[in-house]
């Protein structure tokens, strides 16, 4: 079929759209990427193009019409009796190969003078009538790839190209890309080593490792910047030196924190050499390791003996609880019988009636009782007991059973029934279960302080039910100058206000004058610091 026609298409395009040129020449075509306006005149620049001797395409073109032009360049095969094709640009193969899929094409002659690549065999492979590629340069393992495909291939270089990462890791077969399961590299890495990873990468399954036997970070990131463009994972980068500064170590750092979720990690691994000149280093650290390790199994110990305590503690007073409510329930519940025996009372409550029935009844678990604090907000809601020492309530529990938790007690220097200028109460601070004084550190947050409702305390005796107003909160160093009960003037009560005030955390208008009486409440914040809370008397 002789064709004579000629066709223009006229597109509104500019010049940087990409064009194919097909050139007819006796017996082959030849292809040629548009890159430079030396090719055709300025006149066809924005023309397809088919006439007997030139096709001009954009590539767009080509690929909205891809049936039709190889169905065009098939009629021309066959006219022409061609069997030849000519690349100047092996970039254009993916293309050239589905327009030539339906021709009789049997060799394909690559012009430009680079290394074939595993893409281009990919393309060729699929062509069915293809027999014989000739190119500049190829890999070895790639020859062993055509063959298997019957198709004969030729190499204008004298000696077959191979990169340095080819032949470093022995890749001259296909088999062994394919099934290789460790790689090493050797800085500096080139682009040709480069792309022959990335062609490894398309043909291997096994791979688990890579070896650097220099630390180089730009190659380092390249080939790192490869493997996650390919979605390649589980692969450990060993990077084989003998010390690295603070700073590289720093970055590797970063590297394999941003490289976990590509599940990737970056290992180093140190000579013989280097290990025994350091050996003695290595023994420290070692020492080290196990120590910290012992140290954190003895703290998890230690914290779940706490734990494990602290739940004991929780329990304990729960049920001490307990046995108080049911006692006071049935005090309640119950008219006493006229007695010759009056209920064992403290020693200095002299002369005056039990008014708070609900507490009498509590001397039968506890003869040292001597009456109930609530704080409220906290979980301060105790009975108070006062002995004749500071001592023994420090590891006792309202049962007077040992129980290093203590419970909430009097000064022994107060008195019981009529109270002093400054009566203290004392108590654990177990902040870990939050029982006794544990959570008396609200009282330091502004939100329970600025709450008028919240800093009432309440502190009722055997005698009298009483509220006390918080006018100072703050913490101290070890020290005994606010534990003072009673004093000799008005000037020395006076003093004694004004210094507990101005330690104060929050500043306020409660009056404190000469004839009020407070409340101290105190624990331990660590061995040497407490926590100190004082309220005047409002309200009995």
């Amino acid at each position: 079929m002789s064709i004579c026609v000629i066709i223009l298409i006229r597109i509104e395009m500019r010049f940087s759209m990409q064009k194919i040129l097909i050139e007819i020449k006796n017996q082959y075509l030849e292809f040629f990427n548009v890159t430079s306006k030396a090719y055709i005149s300025n006149d066809l620049l924005n023309t397809n193009i088919i006439s007997n001797n030139k096709l001009l395409f954009s590539k767009d073109y080509i690929f909205e019409n891809l049936k039709m032009v190889s169905s065009f360049i098939k009629e021309i095969t066959i006219d022409k009796n061609i069997e030849t094709i000519y690349l100047n640009d092996l970039s254009m193969i993916f293309l050239i190969c589905q327009l030539i899929n339906k021709c009789q094409i049997k060799t394909i002659i690559s012009l430009e003078e680079k290394n074939f690549t595993y893409e281009a065999y990919e393309a060729i492979s699929k062509v069915p009538s293809i027999k014989k590629v000739n190119c500049y340069s190829i890999p070895t393992f790639m020859i062993e790839l055509f063959d298997q495909k019957n198709i004969i291939v030729e190499s204008r270089s004298e000696i077959l190209f191979t990169s340095k990462f080819m032949q470093e890791n022995n890749l001259n077969q296909y088999s062994k890309i394919y099934y290789k399961i460790a790689l090493r590299f050797t800085s500096p890495l080139t682009p040709t080593d480069l792309t022959d990873f990335l062609t490894f990468l398309k043909i291997n399954k096994y791979l688990k490792t890579i070896h650097f036997n220099t630390l180089n970070i730009p190659d380092l990131k390249s080939i790192i910047g490869i493997l996650i463009k390919e979605r390649v994972k589980n692969i450990r980068l060993v990077i084989h030196s003998n010390g690295i500064d603070k700073e590289t170590a720093l970055t590797l750092k970063k590297y394999n924190q941003n490289l976990k979720k590509y599940h990737l990690v970056i290992k180093l691994s140190y000579s013989n050499e280097y290990i025994k000149e350091n050996y003695l280093k290595q023994v420290i650290i070692t020492t080290l390791t196990y120590c910290f390790v012992i140290i954190i199994c003895l703290s998890c110990m230690a914290i779940s003996y706490v734990l494990i305590n602290n739940k004991t503690s929780e329990a304990n007073v729960a049920k001490i609880n307990e046995r108080i409510n049911t006692v006071i329930e049935a005090s309640k519940n119950t008219t006493p019988a006229p007695s010759e025996e009056t209920p064992a009372e403290p020693s200095d409550n002299l002369d005056s009636p039990i008014k708070n029935k609900e507490l009498e009844s509590l001397l039968e678990i506890n003869s040292d009782t001597v009456g109930w604090l609530t704080v409220p907000n906290t979980n301060i809601d105790y009975p108070v007991v006062k002995t004749t020492d500071n001592d023994y309530y420090l590891d006792h529990n309202y049962e007077k059973k040992y129980d290093y938790n203590g419970w909430v007690f009097m000064h022994y220097y107060n008195s019981t029934h009529n109270l002093d200028k400054n009566t203290i109460i004392f108590a654990h601070n177990r902040f870990y279960s939050g029982i006794m004084f544990g959570t008396l550190n609200e009282v330091t947050k502004d939100t329970w302080y600025n709450n008028t409702k919240e800093n009432l305390i309440t502190f009722n005796t055997l005698y009298d039910n009483m509220q006390f107003e918080v006018f100072s909160i703050y913490k101290t160093n070890i020290t005994a100058d606010y534990l003072k009960t009673t004093f000799d003037s008005d000037l020395e009560w006076n003093n004694f206000i004004k210094m507990i005030r101005e330690r104060s955390m929050f500043q306020n208008n409660v009056n404190v004058g000469t004839n009020d009486k407070i409340i101290t409440l105190s624990t331990c914040l660590d061995n040497d610091t407490r926590l100190v809370v004082h309220a005047v008397l409002r309200k009995i």
